[in-house]
């Protein structure tokens, strides 16, 4: 096998050993004569988590005497009654059979162990079957300089076969969706996995499994590997009514599976309906992101993915379920440039009663994201500052598009806010809202409070599942408790309208009837005073914004009665 220099620039060499001479009933595809024939054993160096191994060389000192052996970089082992030193749990298969192998070393230096096999796909065995476990050690770096785990599928030229390849690097600030932490440690459990290549028969593909520990040497991240005899069908999971990706839980990475699949028709299930319990269910010929099976987003099981799956998805929010038998969701990484990810409240001081907003701006003139199929994040939301009937997601001008699906569930303290496409389309060049949060404050607040709304659990991602990297920036609001004489209004300024927002060059101020603007100002979030005039104006005023640069500013209205009326608005 010679894998091209886009996926691993090395020679592959034909590895076996002699430990054992008998064949299993699948050619020791499933490693079941304790020994590696018929495997190709490598090992390299990770000079970038996001790039092939480099200075990789057959690897010939293998450990197959059966214990979990830190050292070698390729260990087979008896599963039956060991477990992963990192993790202690058991490393058994799960498809019964006594050996698994574990890909790359239980230590640290930067290396990089490699497996693979080649495989003749035929009409009546046109599945590949396996599982595996992936622990990874927190290094605390950037994407690039992380541990990571790869998988490939590759056809006979050595291209990646579409929608059969994972990249899995270890998180950073947060856990990627479907692991587990204990420690500094990251893991994965066994996750089966079943891939359709009926439409490669007649071809030799190449199944590639890569670990690695982290760039700088310091970190480790290993794997545990077992290939499944069997290739005449895949297993059948059940389906639990709302964990549309399958990872364990419901939450809002959910509603992007369903938008992903959505239009898609399979085998309706043979119980329908949105009760969280596992429900039987029969393998579509459709997948959604990831390889996730798309029956799984089919959440009420009515054969039909549509906006109805996101019924299940409101009323199990947050509960988990301890199985875990089908693909999983996994971080795809991207190189690409970080994009931001703005928030922009419409008021910079809300009163008692008051109507607000916050809008979600990714990208900026200049710098867009490229396409954009779905996005969801955790907000900060003091929820005793607001009047929950009042909270809700505003979508009329998504630069994500139209006909989207969307959620909003707040808690004490946080909001969960995702939207996604339902139509198969990537939005593109996208710069812009893409979906604001309607707020109003509680008619009697306790006390002044400033608030940072901040963005956590970020993820945006594209079509084809690749991570778009946003970078947030919060924004501060400050809330006013009405003072004892009356002097605060609690509707200051609700008649001061300013169009168009966001606004390129001109910026008009409908002052309404019942405020005589004095004089105004417009500052930088920062405080600096950029544009002052001292004029009475009466019905409107029309701001010249051209020369300032994109971003968000205050303008600040002294009205003839004594009252400083504060507006937000963006130059773009």
């Amino acid at each position: 096998m010679k894998p091209n220099s886009t996926k691993l620039a090395f020679l592959g060499l034909l590895f076996s050993t002699a430990f054992a001479q008998a064949q299993s009933a699948c050619g020791n595809l499933d490693f079941e004569n304790a020994n590696y024939t018929g495997w190709n054993l490598y090992k390299g160096m990770n000079l970038n988590s996001l790039s092939a191994p480099a200075s990789v060389s057959t690897y010939t000192a293998p450990s197959i005497s059966g214990a979990n052996v830190p050292a070698p970089n390729h260990c087979l082992i008896n599963g039956s009654g060991l477990t992963d030193p990192t993790t202690s749990l058991s490393i058994a298969s799960p498809y019964g059979s006594n050996n698994v192998v574990r890909v790359n070393h239980i230590g640290t230096g930067a290396e990089v162990g490699i497996l693979e096999r080649q495989i003749a796909v035929t009409v009546a065995q046109p599945y590949v079957n396996f599982s595996y476990f992936v622990i990874f050690e927190n290094a605390g770096h950037t994407h690039s300089d992380q541990p990571y785990f790869r998988l490939n599928v590759l056809d006979a030229s050595n291209n990646a076969i579409p929608s059969a390849s994972l990249h899995i690097v270890a998180g950073t600030s947060t856990v990627n969706p479907g692991f587990i932490q204990t420690g500094n440690w990251f893991y994965k459990p066994w996750t089966p996995v079943a891939i359709d290549l009926t439409a490669y028969a007649g071809q030799t593909v190449t199944l590639q499994f890569i670990a690695a520990d982290c760039i700088q040497s310091g970190h480790g991240g290993y794997a545990y590997v077992d290939v499944d005899c069997n290739r005449s069908a895949p297993s059948v999971p059940d389906v639990w009514p709302g964990d549309a990706n399958y990872d364990l839980s419901v939450n809002y990475l959910d509603l992007f599976y369903v938008g992903s699949a959505f239009g898609q028709t399979g085998t309706a299930r043979s119980v329908p309906g949105n009760t969280w319990a596992a429900a039987a269910s029969t393998d579509w010929a459709t997948q959604s992101f990831y390889l996730v099976n798309s029956k799984h987003a089919d959440c009420d099981g009515n054969g039909t993915v549509d906006a109805a799956d996101t019924t299940a998805i409101a009323l199990n929010y947050g509960l988990s379920h301890p199985f875990r038998s089908s693909l999983q969701v996994v971080t795809v990484e991207n190189a690409a440039a970080v994009k931001p990810l703005t928030v922009l409240p419409s008021l910079a001081t809300v009163n008692e009663g008051q109507n607000f907003r916050l809008d979600f701006q990714v990208g900026a003139s200049g710098n867009t994201v490229d396409s954009l199929y779905a996005i969801g994040f955790t907000l900060d939301y003091p929820a005793h500052l607001f009047q929950p009937a009042s909270t809700s997601m505003g979508l009329a001008s998504s630069v994500t598009g139209s006909n989207l699906l969307h959620l909003v569930k707040p808690a004490s303290q946080t909001i969960d806010l995702a939207v996604t496409r339902r139509d198969q389309q990537n939005a593109l060049a996208v710069s812009g809202n893409v979906f604001s949060l309607n707020l109003k404050a509680k008619q009697t607040l306790p006390a002044d409070t400033t608030v940072q709304f901040n963005l956590s659990n970020i993820k945006a991602l594209t079509k084809s599942g690749y991570v778009v990297q946003l970078a947030p920036t919060p924004a501060s609001v400050t809330f006013k408790k009405a003072v004892a004489s009356g002097i605060q209004s609690q509707s200051a300024g609700s008649d001061i309208l300013l169009f168009p927002n966001p606004s390129h060059d001109k910026l008009t101020v409908s002052l309404g009837s019942s405020t005589i603007v004095q004089s105004y100002k417009v500052y930088s979030v920062s405080g600096q005073e950029l544009i002052s005039n001292a004029e009475e104006q009466i019905s409107k005023i029309e701001l010249n914004i051209s020369a300032l640069p994109n971003g968000m500013y205050i303008l600040k209205l002294q009205s003839k009665d004594g009252r400083v009326i504060e507006k937000n608005f963006v130059k773009q």
